[in-house]
């Protein structure tokens, strides 16, 4: 007797472990099945779902709705979500170089709209006899016969410019360096005609239309802006003149103003 109820108690165990061992095979089945479906999903949306029927730009000023939709690579029947932004930003700028970003949003089932922002011209180089506006990002925007107004004309012999790409120096901290010095200018709100990089131990900048300034190189570079505004507050608002900040450091807080004309 004692013997059949241990026999009937290991068989309900081994059949309880067979419904668990069951339950968790149907369990793995089912998720297993569950991502198939969703693999399989992904699949079909990345190449026979979500077609592209219809483009859409807005945002330009510069550029038709018509000149981004045809620049910009994407053509109908390419898939809504693996089209690629960066690719796109990259033709569009090559060919319409005022686009200086893209962002895109999608409106399903099969609607691209496209987001551009157009780029300012920030500054011009000369190269040859030609003036190369650029953005501030340092992409060449245009080029012109005579200098462009509202722009900082950037004097160097070290730059190549061509329209649709980035501008090239011979030194790779040029344009850095050409920010820095103007973005500082700006900081205190000391307005920028020119600047000068030709010698990078030299720098020199025409300022307020009245000043030329001899910075020397970029050490201590925002002190000596920071000179010059207190110089600038000094000086007889009608006088122009050249201001030599060279020499200056943390042991020799000096600037020389010679009073003279300047063009």
């Amino acid at each position: 007797m004692k013997q059949n109820y241990q026999n009937d108690e290991f068989l309900a165990k081994r059949q309880e472990r067979q419904r668990k061992l069951k339950k968790r095979r149907l369990k793995v089945f089912f998720t297993l099945f569950i991502l198939l479906l969703l693999f399989v999903g992904v699949i079909l949306s990345l190449t026979v779902l979500f077609p592209i029927n219809k483009i859409t730009a807005k945002g330009s000023k510069i550029y038709t709705q018509a000149e981004i939709i045809a620049s910009c690579g994407i053509e109908t029947g390419d898939n809504l979500f693996t089209v690629s932004k960066k690719e796109a930003l990259d033709l569009l700028k090559k060919r319409l170089p005022f686009i200086e970003t893209v962002e895109f949003e999608r409106s399903l089932p099969d609607t691209l709209n496209l987001k551009v922002t157009d780029a300012k011209e920030y500054a011009c180089y000369i190269v040859g006899d030609k003036y190369y506006t650029v953005s501030k990002d340092g992409w060449t925007l245009n080029s012109y016969t005579e200098k462009p107004q509202n722009v900082i004309l950037i004097v160097t012999d070290k730059v190549k410019c061509k329209v649709g790409n980035a501008i090239q120096f011979e030194n790779d901290n040029s344009h850095s360096e050409v920010q820095n010095l103007i973005e500082l200018l700006s900081k205190y709100d000391i307005d920028v005609d020119n600047v000068d990089i030709t010698d990078s131990v030299n720098l020199k900048a025409k300022i307020e239309g009245r000043f030329i300034v001899n910075f020397g190189t970029q050490v201590d570079l925002e002190q000596k802006i920071k000179h010059l505004d207190s110089m600038i507050k000094e000086i007889d608002q009608n006088d122009t003149g050249k201001i030599n900040l060279s020499m200056w450091n943390s042991q020799n807080t000096q600037g020389t103003f010679v009073q003279t004309d300047i063009k």
